[in-house]
């Protein structure tokens, strides 16, 4: 559930995320709620050209991001200075999405989406993670 207001979000939450490091290792996310207007949004980070984070990267993606993502408010939505958003997924009931857990990716959360922590009207997604081998 995204319950977070997007003016207490630190630099690190404003800014895409990977799940691992780790090849073959997929996320599944589940959209369970009707939000019109969310998803999951896949991103390249600028100055890097980085869009999956492996064990080599991860400390160029970290730095860089820690450098240049300070002056960055709320919910990342799109491209902005530091990350161009190269691929999106809209949220619908009982979507499926599956993407390697590596890639540069966040929710989309738009300024006027409701934050409740009741299921019943707030972002609610179910994420499994799978290790293959």
């Amino acid at each position: 559930m995204v319950t977070q207001q997007p003016e207490t979000l630190t630099p690190r939450q404003r800014a895409p995320h990977i799940d691992t490091v780790e090849a073959k290792y997929l996320a599944i996310l589940h959209y369970l709620s009707d939000t019109p207007g969310t998803g999951t949004a896949f991103f390249r980070q600028r100055s890097t050209g980085i869009e999956r984070v492996t064990a080599e990267s991860f400390d160029r993606y970290v730095a860089a991001a820690e450098a240049e993502n300070t002056d960055a408010h709320g919910y990342i939505t799109g491209s902005n200075a530091w990350f161009e958003e190269i691929g999106r997924v809209e949220a619908k009931p009982d979507r499926l999405v599956i993407y390697e857990g590596c890639l540069l990716h966040s929710g989309l959360i738009p300024p006027d989406m409701p934050l409740s922590d009741d299921p019943l009207v707030g972002r609610l997604t179910a994420n499994l993670f799978v290790r293959g081998y």
